[in-house]
């Protein structure tokens, strides 16, 4: 696939009781992703960080696999359920979004 095909999945839920109380688990977080994909014929590498909370960035092995990704130009897009799957960081969230600009990577939520 082209590079404007390649899409990066993330997933991520901090612990069990936060994805019963008011969040998606992984496995619904990955259906939802996978059906918008394949309705838009997009090839995907899914990333997961599980039980790690998201207040920084430093300890989620597969968020920064997936940086590594958008800096060698792998993806045109970022595939996320909601932005704060990525970071609840305020801070955080601003440098993802820069490296994002930078690589030219769309970042798309699905519930806003």
């Amino acid at each position: 696939m082209t590079k404007n095909k390649k899409v990066a999945c993330y997933v991520r839920v901090s612990t069990l009781k936060q994805a019963q109380d008011d969040k998606y688990s992984i496995p619904e977080q990955i259906n939802i992703l996978e059906n918008i994909c394949k309705r838009n014929n997009w090839d995907s590498d899914f990333y997961q960080d599980l039980g790690i909370s998201g207040e920084t960035i430093k300890e989620r092995p597969q968020i920064k696999e997936m940086l590594k990704g958008c800096s060698n130009g792998i993806y045109s897009r970022v595939l996320v359920v909601d932005q704060d799957r990525l970071s609840r960081s305020v801070k955080d969230l601003q440098v993802l979004k820069e490296i994002f600009k930078f690589n030219n990577i769309k970042l798309l939520e699905i519930s806003k």
